[in-house]
Parts: structure tokens; C-alpha cells; sequence
């Protein structure tokens, strides 16, 4: 019996790989304190938003990005690191904290 081509073991496969997702930090490494797999990017992001309100106002400010594993088990990024919180002025007179959307807003 011939050996699958390394093409049709690819496509074989294509359909069983299953996303994993990892937070990185500021120098695109594995986040020191959210180092675990996800299954979906939301559970990720809601992780990391979780921590760092639950956080100082300095932690606050740490950039965090994703990472997606591949097919063939490569991390790639796929968020760069950026902050994810940002204070509300003290001007307001609220103490408070407001999430940054994951994605930039329409150029149009």
C-alpha cells in the first residue's frame, strides 16, 4: 500500500484540528500569570480582562496579545500585545476601569 502524500495527509486532517488559543505578554513569550490554553479566543480575552481588573492600576496597564496554535502544533501571533484596560479620567469622579475593544473601529 503506497504512503499518503504529505498534501493528502494534510487534508485528512484539516478538518480535526481544533483552535487553541495563549495569552502572550509585552515580549510576545507566554503570560507569566495566564499561561494555559483556550479553546476560543473570547475565553482568552474574557481571562485576561478578568485578571486584569482584579488587579493594581499598574498591572492594569500590561499589554496582552494571542496567540493561535496551528495545524502543525507553531504558535503564531495573532493579536500583538496592547493594553486591554484603560482608566477613566479621575475627573469623572468614578473609580472605575473600561475595557478597550478587541479590534480598532471602521476606517469608513
Amino acid at each position: 500500500m503506497a504512503a499518503a502524500s504529505p498534501v493528502a495527509r494534510a487534508a485528512q486532517g484539516a478538518g480535526v484540528h481544533e483552535r487553541r488559543y495563549r495569552l502572550i505578554n509585552s515580549c510576545c513569550e507566554p503570560h507569566p500569570q495566564l499561561d494555559g490554553d483556550y479553546p476560543s479566543l473570547d475565553e482568552a480575552m474574557s481571562d485576561a480582562v478578568d485578571w486584569l481588573l482584579s488587579s493594581d492600576g499598574l498591572t492594569q496597564q500590561q499589554p496582552i496579545g494571542v496567540e493561535v496554535c496551528t495545524a502543525n502544533g507553531d504558535w503564531r501571533t495573532y493579536r500583538l500585545p496592547a493594553p486591554l484596560v484603560c482608566a477613566l479620567p479621575a475627573s469623572t469622579g468614578l473609580k472605575a476601569t473600561r475595557v478597550l475593544p478587541l479590534t480598532p473601529p471602521d476606517a469608513s
